[in-house]
């Protein structure tokens, strides 16, 4: 049997530790983050962007590689007109040094920055032209492909990840033009269409943006929120007992709902499942601010919502494909756990040897 001090024990563990390390890598392929690296994601669009992003590095913080977002918004518009007034939001913020410097703004960090994903969140608004009308489904993906060349532009960013951020839609106090009602709505749309905020829409756009460019993914947002409202309607839940209780108006999110956004933007960005991540305090505050909306406390609700959300973003009975952060996660802990076994060993011997 080798003493865990021999120099054949050493070597069997770092053979252990090479060997799970390689195979894996392998399969990560050309991935550029290493363990304890951060992800940095950034996010283009309005008080939507905000309401999920703000979420997200509290709910990752726990991972091998946490996440670290930066996003350009103006409140209440979409992609056009944020192209047309770049100077003109309502918030950014670095994702790098998380302060309002030059490079918050997306003239800045789309150029200036290496970034692993960007988030880019069509919108309903009117068209800035002189006498324009309401932007068009057509419109929104001009405005989409200005900003992703502009991303792609810096080589750094040349293979990075893009994001279409699909928001939920309106969710109105009148019969016939509830969240679900409008979700669900089918107007036979075209690229020429008004963009409105509903599946059928969201499917157009990714299918259009996805001729044109590779490593395109949706956050299902609203499809999530529907699968949830779903289970609301058939009283599988404790506490959230009303679509309503999702919303804090017509179309943000409260609490709740924002907590929902997160895990999704989670499972896609991560490839794997949010079963089992805490709630962040920044969802579950103790003193929640009542504009806010609902908040979420009972835990059983909590794991239905994350398991609604595996299975939207995964299919039923989620088995998802390992992503390149999953798989470098995966690699991380194992280094780790063989390395904390090797260390284990040595004070077993030391105490049994003293």
């Amino acid at each position: 049997m080798l003493q865990t001090n021999s120099p054949a024990f050493d070597l069997r563990y770092r053979i252990r530790i090479n060997a799970v390390t390689l195979f894996l890598l392998l399969l990560v392929g050309s991935q550029k983050l290493v363990c304890g690296e951060v992800i940095h994601v950034y996010g283009i669009g309005n008080s939507l962007t905000v309401d999920m992003y703000s979420v997200l590095d509290e709910l990752t913080a726990s991972q091998p590689n946490p996440l670290s977002v930066g996003w350009h918004a103006k409140c209440g518009d979409n992609l056009t007109n944020i192209l047309a007034e770049p100077n003109n939001s309502c918030s950014f913020i670095d994702p790098y040094t998380k302060d309002f410097g030059a490079n918050a703004k997306f003239t800045g960090a789309l150029q200036n920055y290496q970034l692993d994903g960007l988030s880019l969140q069509p919108f309903a608004g009117v068209n800035p032209t002189p006498g324009g009308g309401p932007s068009s489904i057509r419109d929104e993906l001009t405005a989409a492909s200005t900003l992703i060349n502009l991303y792609q532009s810096n080589s750094a960013n040349a293979n990075s990840r893009i994001f279409v951020y699909a928001t939920t839609s309106l969710n109105f106090d009148v019969p016939g033009a509830r969240f679900q009602d409008n979700w669900n709505a089918i107007n036979n749309v075209t690229l020429d269409s008004p963009f409105l905020a509903n599946k059928e829409v969201y499917d157009l756009f990714t299918s259009e943006l996805s001729s044109i460019y590779s490593n395109v993914e949706l956050l299902p947002i609203g499809q999530v929120f529907d699968a949830v409202a779903n289970q609301i309607n058939a009283n599988a839940f404790e506490e959230l007992d009303s679509v309503d209780k999702l919303f804090r108006d017509s179309i943000h999110a409260s609490y709740a709902g924002r907590y929902i956004e997160a895990l999704t933007a989670y499972a896609v960005i991560y490839g794997q499942s949010p079963e089992g991540l805490q709630m962040p305090g920044i969802v579950t505050p103790n003193n929640p601010d009542p504009a806010f909306g609902f908040v979420l406390r009972n835990q059983n609700d909590s794991l239905l919502l994350q398991r609604i959300v595996a299975e939207t973003v995964f299919g039923p009975s989620p088995v998802p494909e390992p992503s390149q952060i999953a798989l470098l996660s995966i690699t991380c802990l194992l280094g780790f756990y063989f390395i904390r076994r090797r260390q284990l060993a040595k004070v077993t011997l030391s105490q049994s040897t003293s």
